[in-house]
């Protein structure tokens, strides 16, 4: 995943992180989107999704993000989507995942838990049926793969979603 470098990997010298950041500084928007567009590809080729909540490890029993199997299209949407959520401060992201989790939906079926619209940002050139996708919902672990959040991060915004409703 494609995400701006916020701080050194482990054994990574501080130049080596100054030039992946810039590195990242450098792309353009086409390319950032191209990049989360492949990425999305790749994790579409799952067969379940992978647990990304509590403490939980492995494999849950629902199939959220086969939806980007080869799509390039939704994939580009979502790529699109993921790139600009990615330039807002973190204040506004927070509080976009808390708006999205007061408008979830709580599914007792298979894939139990809250389940989530698929964030996506259709232009003009995407052949996409955008009523479709708007339908298919995701559950919190591929929030998380999706939006490159932790379990533990979502964790706090839901219980700020359900308290102040507030990021702040």
């Amino acid at each position: 995943m494609l995400v701006k470098p916020k701080k050194a990997r482990a054994g990574e010298s501080q130049q080596a992180f100054e030039d992946r950041r810039k590195q990242y500084n450098n792309l353009q928007h086409d390319d950032l989107v191209t990049q989360q567009a492949d990425y999305f590809l790749e994790i579409g080729k799952l067969k379940k999704c992978r647990n990304m909540t509590g403490t939980a490890t492995g494999w849950k029993d629902c199939e959220c993000l086969t939806v980007f199997k080869d799509n390039y299209a939704l994939c580009n949407a979502v790529a699109r989507y993921c790139v600009d959520y990615w330039k807002r401060t973190k204040d506004e992201q927070k509080q976009t995942i808390i708006d999205w989790h007061r408008y979830s939906q709580m599914n007792h079926t298979v894939a139990k838990g809250y389940r989530y619209m698929l964030p996506c940002a259709f232009s003009s050139e995407d052949d996409v049926d955008a009523t479709s996708i708007q339908s298919h919902t995701i559950c919190t672990s591929a929030l998380c793969i999706v939006m490159d959040i932790s379990g533990k991060t979502h964790s706090t915004l839901v219980g700020l979603a359900k308290t102040t409703g507030c990021a702040k």
